[in-house]
């Protein structure tokens, strides 16, 4: 199993105490965790360039091999949670993909087309999933396609949302925290030195991603009651320490260079940002052609977010491009 996660960009990782505690964790527990880094600063299309970057070092994998893929600042392992004990529960499951679950609906207005079956989890939630890599890569090379799927607007949870609905049973939601463990609201966590789950189940979850209101994770290190004082002891005995020389310890290559080894220990992969931006415009202007002809306002709206992601301005024109439901109609010159 290898471990993935995404942050950009790469000049602030060393500043950041949680993914160097995550960083901690996943060694002590034993896990191979790649980091997948990108030069460009922080933009509105950082949730997009998760799924492009997971989609491209999913390419250089064994496809039997693996990969679980969390955020990477609001991720804590927990429990029993080793590289043996992650994947016996992702087998349990029986799919080639499981996603975590949550208990509210993001984006709202995806909530009528899930079926209430009585689940506390049954809301799909981007921040943490498994698969085997050829499955994943299947799923992100379609999304990273404007012609096979639409990209919802800038958000990586909407457009694995969508993909779950209008692809039934490619994807496995964790409706009931068995692997996943998702934090938002925070009431219903029975937290314990001994045990980090939920009110609805005896189950043992290994992730649990502090997704949503951030404030408990955000007390973690300075635990002010007994739920922050447990929840400090349970992670800290886990390696979830913020100790940046596990930054400073992790090798970083470029994508170009990087391989796989299944022996090879944690490292950060990085993306220059020039060859990627440049290989997704030469990919999307015929894209571009084919839109207008077709008069397509959709597929006209994400060739053109796809193509113009260097132009973060004139801000207005993209601002009208992601409209939902509205038509695009580019005025004669920039002003």
């Amino acid at each position: 199993m290898i471990h993935v996660t995404v942050y950009t960009p790469r000049r602030l990782i060393g500043e950041d105490i949680r993914i160097a505690a995550l960083l901690n964790s996943g060694r002590k527990l034993g896990f191979r965790t790649l980091v997948l880094a990108h030069e460009q600063l922080w933009t509105r299309y950082f949730h997009l360039y998760k799924i492009l970057l997971l989609d491209r070092v999913l390419a250089r994998l064994p496809e039997d091999e693996i990969v679980l893929f969390t955020d990477a600042r609001d991720i804590c392992f927990i429990n029993e949670a080793s590289e043996g004990t992650i994947e016996s529960l992702f087998r349990s499951f029986g799919r080639d993909i499981v996603f975590s679950g949550e208990r509210r609906c993001t984006p709202a207005r995806f909530s009528r087309d899930v079926p209430d079956d009585g689940t506390p989890y049954r809301f799909l939630n981007s921040g943490a999933f498994i698969g085997y890599a050829g499955a994943l890569r299947a799923v992100t090379s379609e999304i990273s396609s404007p012609f096979r799927f639409p990209i919802q607007r800038t958000n990586d949870q909407s457009t694995y949302f969508r993909y779950y609905l209008v692809r039934p049973g490619r994807i496995e939601i964790d409706r009931n925290a068995r692997l996943f463990l998702s934090a938002i609201g925070s009431t219903h966590l029975d937290v314990t030195r001994d045990r980090i789950g939920d009110t609805y189940s005896s189950s043992q979850p290994a992730v649990l991603h502090f997704n949503g209101d951030k404030d408990l994770l955000n007390r973690i290190f300075e635990p002010d009651d007994e739920v922050t004082r447990a929840l400090n002891g349970h992670v800290t005995e886990r390696g979830y320490v913020p100790d940046k020389r596990a930054l400073d310890d992790t090798p970083t290559e470029s994508i170009e260079d990087f391989r796989f080894d299944r022996d090879e220990r944690s490292r950060i992969v990085l993306f220059p940002y020039r060859p990627a931006s440049t290989r997704i415009l030469m990919r999307m202007f015929p894209g571009l052609v084919t839109a207008l002809h077709s008069r397509d306002p959709d597929l006209l709206r994400i060739v053109l977010f796809l193509a113009c992601k260097r132009l973060d301005g004139p801000r207005f024109f993209m601002q009208r491009v992601m409209r939902r439901g509205r038509e695009v109609r580019p005025r004669a010159r920039w002003s």
